[in-house]
């Protein structure tokens, strides 16, 4: 079983519209609900490969039955504690007229430490089963910058894997406890570092100090472009398939489930890094909100190259 948290959850509402222009009254045409947030996303995923795993998460109790009914509909099992309050929500507004998808995600609830102890208590109940834990997403409001790397360390205490996808201080954090990986993405790599990444090999040089800093390994996206992942010793591009996006809502999550998916049943690594691109890839191939379909996973594994630097 793969156990996947997701502390700041959300309701993920994504409208469709013909046109989006600021001022004007633009009218939804679809619209989707889903059960939102990075772990859950990864859950999500892991579905569609047919393997197992457990979203743990916060819900606020106002929307306990909202939550539920999203969960059921992503098939998906959620374990979940309550505290007050309604689950936050994020609006994603896609204009079908240009492309572009507008995005505004609120904050969440503050998490008590009361609650956040809870928390701890079911996880490390959750840890015994667990082959592997994906840690991602924001924290909520008044949270302590350390609780990814509380999370981590209970993992490591475990022998239990950890990819850890956070940013800022809570990444930094979070590569004191040493996870298995760190995975932002080069803005969030940017943001976390202080400083601008325009070339492969400052990206590379940004990815092995998260390395020095306590990450084994770090998995580092930038959208279309190739992915950079790097240990104290080795180097990898993966270079996925170019493809006409339709969504990118939860790619790098879905690149997190393909990985682990064949990472737990010891495939190579190199191969492992194939799939979960491949994945992500195939994550954009879909409308905004939805997950990838089998059938384009597998043709973009086939386009899906790594390459050894080093």
């Amino acid at each position: 079983m793969i156990l996947t948290v997701t502390l700041n959850p959300a309701v993920d509402i994504t409208l469709s519209v013909l046109s989006f222009a600021p001022g004007d009254v633009s009218r939804a045409v679809e619209t989707q609900k889903s059960a939102g947030g990075k772990g859950i996303n990864v859950s999500r995923s892991l579905r569609i490969l047919g393997l197992p795993s457990v979203a743990l998460t916060v819900v606020g109790g106002d929307s306990v039955r909202e939550f539920q009914r999203l969960a059921r509909e992503s098939e998906i099992q959620i374990i979940y504690i309550s505290v007050p309050g309604e689950i936050r929500s994020n609006i994603h507004v896609f204009d079908q007229s240009t492309g572009n998808i507008f995005k505004v995600n609120q904050p969440g609830n503050a998490l008590a430490d009361v609650h956040f102890n809870h928390f701890k208590m079911l996880y490390r109940q959750q840890l015994r089963s667990a082959s592997a834990v994906a840690l991602g997403g924001s924290l909520p409001p008044e949270s302590p910058v350390t609780a990814y790397r509380d999370l981590t360390e209970l993992a490591v205490r475990h022998n239990v894997p950890a990819v850890v996808d956070a940013v800022g201080p809570v990444l930094l954090e979070a590569l004191a406890a040493k996870p298995f990986i760190a995975k932002p993405n080069r803005r969030e790599l940017e943001e976390t570092l202080g400083r601008k990444l325009r070339t492969e090999k400052q990206i590379i040089a940004a990815a092995r100090e998260l390395n020095a800093l306590g990450a084994q390994w770090a998995i580092i996206t930038d959208g279309a472009k190739p992915v950079i992942v790097t240990s104290a010793l080795e180097t990898f591009r993966v270079m996925p398939p170019s493809i006409q996006a339709k969504g990118t809502t939860g790619a790098g999550d879905a690149l997190a489930a393909g990985f682990l998916a064949k990472f737990v049943n010891r495939a190579p690594f190199a191969d492992a890094l194939r799939f979960g691109v491949a994945m992500a890839t195939a994550n954009c191939l879909t409308e905004e909100g939805e997950t990838a379909r089998a059938a384009d996973v597998r043709t973009t594994y086939e386009m899906t190259t790594v390459t050894p630097l080093g």
